[in-house]
């Protein structure tokens, strides 16, 4: 229960955002962030959060190919670090620049990083399948 209050602050404070996406996991201590709609890798996107904002996410290629383009975000942490690193989020994101039509195009994407997932070669991305 504690992961789940967790994940739906995540997903509350993150629902606006237009540059990224959340992946609502259905029961695990970390969530996919989709960053393709910021128009950043996820290298990039993690590497420069991290630089102008302290927060701290893994970029999704760790997990293998199909976790390009996706951060990991872990729900381990306190209520209020969730909170505002969520709010460090969104207002980053808010900084990146990209024309509209962008945006709408890749937010057409899968509603799931398992929907995402066509090959789950990855040992990571196979135990998050299995905890579905």
């Amino acid at each position: 229960a504690r992961y789940e209050a967790r994940r739906n602050l995540v997903c509350e404070a993150l629902a606006a955002c237009e540059r990224v996406r959340v992946i609502k996991p259905e029961g695990s201590c970390f969530m996919m962030i989709d960053v393709r709609p910021s128009g950043l890798t996820s290298q990039e996107f993690s590497s420069r959060l991290l630089d102008e904002a302290g927060v701290s996410l893994l970029p999704g290629e760790g997990f293998g190919s199909n976790g390009s383009g996706f951060v990991r975000l872990s729900l381990t942490a306190s209520d209020e670090e969730l909170s505002e690193a969520s709010r460090r989020i969104a207002r980053f994101a808010g900084t990146l620049n990209l024309p509209a039509r962008s945006i709408t195009a890749l937010r057409r994407a899968p509603d799931t990083f398992q929907d995402h997932v066509k090959d789950a070669s990855s040992p990571c991305i196979r135990r998050d399948l299995r905890s579905r």
